[in-house]
């Protein structure tokens, strides 16, 4: 009699799935063959998490408000189908972002496929410009089967300068005599979401008129706004009915101008 110890080794394949899966190990005679013996084996093949997340774009240009649209490919090599849960990281406040067609949390992809969507990201529409720093952010997934296990990328998105001026005022006709000065008071609101620069050209008044602004050139922030007082001086001698002042406001950034008409009625 006598005693032996050996060892079976057994090498799983990269595409196994999880489960048991049962062996006999038979216990033969080396000279006649014949088996002496059996044993049973079982070899657990466990979950593993692996998969690799690409955004194919890493970065967007376009206008507050605009939807920036991310190609994105997530691939699964794990040995089972996994449901991949999805967010976007370090998303600026008032912004939004869709994945996939139906806006999904999470994506599934069977074992050793690969699947693509789309990843739409919406700025707010108020956001200042900026092509320099841009908001930076991460797609992240993790995975269903380990949640332990979890891969990412990043993108940024960059907001173009929008030009936008707008001007009113609250009185555009006013009654007047020889000598008068007579202001209109009107405001200047930039809209667009960069800085702009305003310029006031000369206003275009009847002749022996004098019209000036309080201010002809300024410059404002997005959203703000500014009120401007054109003051017109009525020469001694003129004639009765209406006198038409041209003004215009014009962005030095855009090239934008804005045709405004103030009358002053003289009586008869």
């Amino acid at each position: 009699g006598g005693e032996e110890t050996f060892t079976v080794s057994f090498v799983v394949p990269n595409d196994a799935s999880p489960g048991y899966f049962n062996f006999t190990v038979a216990l033969a005679l080396d000279e006649s063959g014949v088996t002496v013996d059996t044993v049973e084996l079982s070899v657990k093949v466990e979950y593993y998490a692996e998969f690799d997340l690409q955004v194919m774009e890493i970065e967007s240009f376009d206008g507050p408000g605009a939807t920036h649209v991310f190609g994105v490919e997530l691939s699964n090599n794990a040995n089972a189908e996994d449901t991949i849960a999805l967010y976007v990281d370090l998303l600026p406040d008032g912004w939004s972002y869709c994945i996939g067609s139906d806006c999904a949390t999470s994506i599934t992809v069977p074992k050793g496929q690969t699947k693509t969507f789309e990843l739409k990201v919406t700025s707010s529409p108020t956001e200042a410009a900026d092509t320099m720093n841009g908001a930076f952010m991460s797609l992240i997934g993790v995975s269903g089967l380990n949640n332990k296990v979890d891969s990412y990328d990043t993108f940024t998105v960059y907001t173009n300068p929008v030009y936008q001026l707008g001007a009113s005022a609250s009185d555009y006709q006013k009654d007047g005599e020889s000598g008068d000065i007579i202001p209109f008071p009107f405001t200047v609101i930039n809209n667009g979401n960069g800085i702009d620069y305003v310029s006031l050209p000369s206003a275009v008044s009847p002749a022996g008129w004098i019209a000036t602004f309080s201010e002809s050139s300024f410059t404002l922030a997005p959203s703000q706004s500014k009120v401007v007082y054109l003051n017109v001086e009525i020469p001694a001698n003129v004639y009765g009915g209406d006198n038409v002042i041209q003004v215009q406001v014009s962005s030095d950034q855009s090239g934008q101008t804005i045709d405004m008409e103030f009358v002053i009625y003289i009586l008869e």
